[in-house]
């Protein structure tokens, strides 16, 4: 699951990490999940089909098709602050400490936040 995108700007990096969340979800069969963001856009777009920029078109339709199959996943904004898995990553990277596949072996101390 390590791979490295380039992005032409900062929405279309949101939008691809929230294709990686989504593609997690669905990987580890999560049923109830609470997708969070500070990109209010982003979660327009996700939650409002008829929302779409065209940098982002497929983006969206494939988290919007991953999601689908859920019992129960929403998605929803809320201020960077407030998301603590965010702040995690955040701050073990600017301090160099976030492992390389902490997405794939979830470190406790991240996990205790899920």
């Amino acid at each position: 699951m390590e791979s490295t995108h380039k992005s032409s700007s900062a929405f279309v990096a949101e939008c691809l990490s929230l294709k990686l969340g989504s593609s997690l979800i669905r990987q580890h069969s999560c049923q109830y999940v609470q997708v969070e963001s500070n990109c209010k856009l982003a979660i327009a777009m996700i939650n409002c089909q008829s929302l779409n920029s065209w940098d982002v078109k497929t983006v969206l339709s494939d988290i919007r098709l991953m999601v689908e199959s859920l019992s129960n996943a929403t998605f929803s904004c809320i201020c960077g602050t407030n998301n603590h898995v965010v702040d995690w990553v955040a701050r073990t990277t600017c301090k160099g400490t976030c492992p390389y596949n902490w997405m794939r072996l979830i470190p406790p101390e991240l996990l205790s936040l899920l």
